[in-house]
């Protein structure tokens, strides 16, 4: 119950830095919107390793697929709307990446 509460809060936080930095035009919100956004990106693309993976399985999933997935494109379909298709673009494939990994970890292999 923890990650899922930890999920929401984490990701709550980023949504409303991503309306107030780019749909209220707040500079500061947008700037920790992206610092957190390189941030998640980076990690998810560190995160294709053995041995991460291997304690990715461990833990599991925070939330269902369905859950995490429509938020990643709320984010996706905002950035593109607001101009930073390069943002977009590069949120959309750590969403790829990450999916890929845990169908990757779903699959048993590393269980």
């Amino acid at each position: 119950m923890l990650k899922v509460i930890l999920w929401v809060m984490t990701n709550l936080i980023l949504l409303v830095f991503l309306y107030f930095g780019y749909f209220c035009g707040v500079e500061q919100a947008k700037n920790v919107f992206l610092f957190f956004a390189w941030f998640m990106i980076i990690s998810t693309v560190l995160s294709t390793g053995e041995s991460i993976k291997k304690e990715m399985a461990k833990i599991g999933r925070s939330v269902p697929v369905w859950v995490s997935v429509p938020v990643d494109f709320i984010v996706v379909i905002s950035l593109a709307w607001n101009g930073s298709f390069v943002m977009a673009t590069f949120w959309l494939l750590a969403t790829l990446v990450a999916e890929g990994v845990w169908m990757d970890i779903d699959s048993g292999k590393y269980n």
